[in-house]
C-alpha cells in the first residue's frame, strides 16, 4: 500500500494545486509553507493509500464464496498499477512553433525507477487474484485430491492445524519413548541376569522403581541442543517448528518480516542505482552539440546568504546556435527537457529577480517610460497595451498549443490595437526619439518586459552546453561556461542560468574570463574553495561501504524477529519465563492490545537503525578519506599511538 500510494501521489503531483499561506520570504513563512505542504502530502497520501489499498486488498478474503470481490481486484489493478506505468499525460508545456507532444511523457520517462517496480508488482497482485478466483470456482473436495493444488489454493490453514495435531502425536510418541527408555532395563544387566538364570546362579530381583531411577540418573546428562538463529530458522524451513515443537507463528509476524526482507532488497537495488546516478551525474561530462552565447553586460552573478558568489550567473537574450539534428532539427531542441514542482518555481523567481535588476539600470526603460507618458497623453491606454503585449509574446512563446489556451478574439484586438499605437508613434514622434524607441522594442529582453518568468516553462539541459561571451574573438581568447536552466522565449533566445554543470558551481574559464569583474571575483573565490571539492572515489568508497554495512545491519536486524519470538516461546513452555507466578502477570493481561504494535516497530526501528549505521559508517569513512579532514586523523592516530608507547 505504502508503495502504491507513492506511485499514485507522484503520477497525479502535477497536477495538484499547491496550498501557498503566505507570500514572504520570511523564516516564520518558510516554516509555514513546509509545514502546509507536508500536510497537503499526507492528506493525499492517507486519502489515496486508504482507497487505493481497500480496492487492491478486495477478494482476499479467506471465505469468499463469489467471484466479484477478485474480479474488483483485478481491476483495481490494472488502474493503479499497469495504468500509471503507460499511461501518457500532457505537461501542458511548449515553446515557439514546437509541437506540444514532443512534452508528453508518461511515468517511464519521468520516474523510471518507480515505473520498474509497477510491472512485477502489478503481475503479482493479478496471479493472487487468479488464484482466489480458481479457488471460488472449483470446489474444495476436487481441490483436495491433487497434493499440489491443495496446497496452493487451498491456504496453510488446514495444513497448520494438521500439523499443530501432529506436533500434538509427536509430544506423546516422544513422552512415552522416554517413559520407555526409563523404565526398562538396560541391555548389559538384560544379558547378566540371563546368563546368571542359564547357570542357575542367585539373581536379585531389582525393582521398575529402581531401574527408573538407575537410567534416569544414567541418562540424566544427556541434553538437546535447540535455540539459535540457524536452528530456528532451519525448524521454519523443514516444518519441523510445527509438527515437532508445536509452534504455530502468527501471520501478522510472518508477514511483517517477509515485508522487511523485500523491502531491504527493493531499497539495496534502488539505493545502488540511485548513488550511483548521482556520482555519474556530478563526475561524468556529456557534451552537447548545441553551442550558445551570452552577453555579460545582460548578465547577473547572486550572492549567496554569507554574501559569497554562488558560482552561476543569471543571464537574459542567451542565444543558442545547434547543429542539425539527425532528424534534421535543430540540435539544441534535443538538448533540453522540462522540469517542474518546486524546480520551476525557484528557477522562474530568480529569473523575476533578474529581470527585475536588469530592467532597472536599462536605458530602455527610461526610453520606453517617456514614450508612455507621451502615448498616454494622446489617449492610448497604456496599460492596455502593456496587456496586449504580454499576450501576443505569450502566443508566441506558446506558438500552436498557443491556440488552444488564448482566446483568438482577443489576439487580434491587440494586434490592432498596438497597429494602432504603432502608427501614432510613427506619426508624432521626431526622428531621434522614434529611432530609440525602435530599437528598444526590437531588443529580445524587451520581449519578456511585462512577463512574469513563472508564466513560461523552464527547461533543464540533458548534457552540457557550452556557452561563449558574445565578444570572444577566436578559440583562444575567450571566456566560456555551462547552461543549465533556461527559458526560451524569442527567435533561439532565452534566458539561462550559467555556470552549473552537474550540480557543481564554477563552471568558468578561459583567458578572457579576467576581463569581466564578476566572473573573476567568482575564479578567484572557486580557489579557494577548490580544496573542498571531494574527489569522485571518495564519494564511492563512503557510499559502497555504508550500503554493504547498512544492508548487513538491516538483514540481521530482519532476521532475529522470527527466532527471538521462537525462542520467547519456548522460554515460556520451560518455565524460564515465568507465567502464570509471575510478578508481571496482570501486565500480560492487560497490555494484549500491545501486539497491534508490531508492525510499526518492525518497520520503524528496521529503518532507524540502519539509517544511524549508514549515517555512522559513511560519515566515519568520509572523514578518514575526504583530503580536508584526513591531516586530523592522521594527527589523532599518532597521538593515540604515541600515548600507548
Amino acid at each position: 500500500t505504502l508503495i502504491i500510494s507513492y506511485v499514485v501521489y507522484i503520477f497525479l503531483n502535477g497536477k495538484q494545486s499547491n496550498l501557498s499561506p503566505c507570500d514572504s520570504d520570511s523564516f516564520g513563512c518558510k516554516i509555514t509553507k513546509s509545514l502546509v505542504s507536508w500536510v497537503q502530502i499526507m492528506f493525499l497520501l492517507v486519502i489515496m493509500g486508504t482507497g487505493v489499498g481497500s480496492a487492491l486488498s478486495i477478494g482476499n478474503k479467506m471465505q469468499a464464496d463469489t467471484v466479484y470481490g477478485p474480479l474488483v481486484g483485478l481491476v483495481a489493478v490494472a488502474v493503479f498499477i499497469f495504468l500509471p506505468k503507460f499511461y501518457e499525460f500532457d505537461a501542458n508545456v511548449s515553446s515557439g512553433d514546437q509541437d506540444a507532444n514532443m512534452f508528453s511523457t508518461n511515468m517511464e520517462e519521468s520516474y523510471p525507477g518507480m515505473a520498474r517496480i509497477l510491472i512485477p508488482l502489478g503481475v503479482l497482485l493479478s496471479l493472487i487474484q487468479i488464484k482466489n478466483i480458481i479457488a471460488i470456482v472449483i470446489s474444495n473436495e476436487k481441490l483436495s485430491k491433487n497434493r499440489f493444488l491443495a496446497r496452493l489454493f487451498l491456504g496453510s490453514n488446514v495444513q497448520a492445524e494438521f500439523r499443530i495435531k501432529q506436533a500434538a502425536s509427536y509430544k506423546v510418541n516422544q513422552m512415552i519413548s522416554n517413559a520407555y527408555t526409563l523404565h526398562k532395563e538396560d541391555e548389559k544387566s538384560s544379558r547378566q541376569t540371563s546368563v546368571k538364570k542359564a547357570f542357575k546362579t542367585t539373581t536379585t530381583e531389582v525393582s521398575t522403581q529402581e531401574s527408573a531411577l538407575m537410567n534416569f540418573t544414567k541418562i540424566s546428562e544427556k541434553t538437546e541442543e535447540i535455540g539459535g538463529l540457524i536452528w530456528a530458522w532451519k525448524e521454519v524451513f523443514t516444518g519441523s517448528l510445527q509438527t515437532k515443537e508445536g509452534i504455530w507463528l502468527h501471520t501478522r509476524l510472518i508477514a511483517g518480516n517477509m515485508a522487511q526482507f523485500i523491502f531491504i532488497f527493493v531499497v539495496l537495488g534502488y539505493s545502488i542505482m540511485v548513488l550511483g546516478g548521482i556520482i555519474k551525474e556530478v563526475y561524468t561530462v556529456q557534451f552537447s552539440p548545441c553551442k550558445s552565447t551570452f552577453d555579460y553586460n545582460s548578465c547577473y552573478f547572486p550572492y549567496s546568504e554569507v554574501e559569497t558568489y554562488t558560482g552561476t550567473g543569471l543571464c537574459l537574450d542567451v542565444e543558442l546556435d545547434g547543429t542539425t539534428n539527425e532528424n534534421g532539427g535543430n540540435a539544441c531542441d534535443d538538448s533540453f527537457v522540462p522540469v517542474g514542482g518546486s524546480l520551476q518555481t525557484n528557477t522562474c523567481n530568480m529569473l523575476n529577480e533578474l529581470k527585475g535588476i536588469f530592467y532597472s539600470t536599462d536605458k530602455c526603460t527610461d526610453v520606453l517610460s517617456a514614450a508612455d507618458d507621451q502615448l498616454n497623453a494622446q489617449g492610448f491606454n497604456v496599460s492596455g497595451l502593456h496587456g496586449c503585449e504580454k499576450l501576443l509574446n505569450l502566443a508566441t512563446i506558446y506558438g500552436d498549443v498557443g491556440s488552444d489556451i488564448f482566446n483568438q478574439t482577443d489576439i487580434m484586438t491587440c494586434t490592432d490595437y498596438i497597429n494602432n499605437v504603432t502608427s501614432a508613434v510613427e506619426s508624432s514622434f521626431n526622428a531621434s526619439a522614434l529611432s530609440e524607441y525602435s530599437l528598444c522594442m526590437e531588443t529580445p529582453s524587451h520581449f519578456l518586459r511585462f512577463i512574469d518568468m513563472c508564466e513560461i516553462q523552464v527547461f533543464q539541459t540533458t548534457s552540457v552546453i557550452k556557452s561563449y561571451e558574445k565578444s570572444y574573438t577566436d578559440e583562444t581568447e575567450f571566456c566560456e561556461s555551462v547552461l543549465s536552466y533556461c527559458v526560451p522565449y524569442f527567435n533561439n533566445t532565452g534566458a539561462c542560468l550559467i555556470g552549473m554543470r552537474n550540480l557543481l558551481p564554477f563552471q568558468f574559464e578561459g583567458v578572457t574570463c579576467e576581463d569581466y569583474p564578476d566572473i573573476n571575483n567568482i575564479l578567484e573565490y572557486k580557489d579557494q574553495i577548490t580544496t573542498l571539492f571531494p574527489e569522485k572515489w571518495m564519494l564511492q568508497l563512503s557510499a559502497t561501504l555504508a550500503i554493504i554495512v547498512g544492508f548487513f545491519v538491516a538483514f540481521m536486524t530482519a532476521a532475529v524477529y522470527i527466532p527471538s519470538a521462537v525462542h520467547t516461546l519456548l522460554k515460556f513452555r520451560s518455565g524460564v519465563i515465568p507465567s502464570l507466578r509471575s510478578k508481571s502477570f496482570l501486565a500480560y493481561r492487560t497490555n494484549l492490545e500491545h501486539v497491534t504494535l508490531m508492525i510499526g516497530a518492525m518497520f520503524w526501528g528496521m529503518i532507524v537503525t540502519t539509517l544511524l549505521m549508514i549515517i555512522v559508517v559513511a560519515g566515519g569513512v568520509f572523514f578518514l578519506v575526504w583530503q580536508v579532514s584526513r591531516p586530523y586523523v592522521i594527527d589523532i592516530i599518532a597521538l593515540v599511538i604515541g600515548e600507548n608507547q
